[in-house]
């Protein structure tokens, strides 16, 4: 793959990584209605009072979880100038060239699905956008509901620069 001068620079996004819409829907519509499910079985009047309790806070669990869900789904992600962050000027940084060891996109990898784990030299403040990524110590994954097509175009991406820095 060619990259313009720009892309080169790092003035333009090199690759852009965004939760499809069709599985932005279905994860969300799945959440919603494990929520209303859960709901229905602590509103059947077949538990006491503190289950039900216990039973209703998990739906509204789920039920929160969902909308998260679909927020987070409107993150755009970008590698650019050898640094994968969040679009926009607020941006959060999930992770330098200068600061990952290794990208493994292998089957047995502790990753979410269809993308990719980078682990990192120094460990970075746990963090969490649900369906996109998550940081946890010295580990940063990515993918969830991307496409994987573009996660793996990003994760050859930061290789080919790792490989360019060692």
């Amino acid at each position: 793959m060619d990259l313009t001068p720009e892309e080169m620079d790092g003035t333009q996004p090199a690759a852009r990584m965004a939760a499809s819409g069709a599985r932005r829907v279905v994860g969300t519509a799945t959440l919603a209605a494990l929520g209303v499910l859960i709901a229905d079985i602590g509103l059947s009047g077949a538990f006491g009072v503190p289950s039900r309790i216990l039973i209703l806070a998990a739906a509204a669990g789920a039920l929160g979880l969902a909308g998260w869900l679909w927020h987070s789904g409107a993150v755009v992600l970008e590698y650019r100038g050898g640094v994968l962050r969040e679009a926009g000027p607020d941006g959060r940084v999930l992770a330098e060239i200068a600061n990952i060891r290794r990208v493994d996109r292998g089957a047995f990898a502790f990753k979410p699905s269809n993308g990719f784990l980078l682990s990192l030299k120094a460990a970075g403040p746990v963090a969490w956008v649900p369906g996109l990524w998550w940081r946890r110590g010295r580990q940063v994954g990515v993918g969830g509901l991307v496409p994987a097509n573009q996660a793996r175009l990003v994760a050859e991406m930061i290789a080919m620069d790792l490989a360019r820095r060692d």
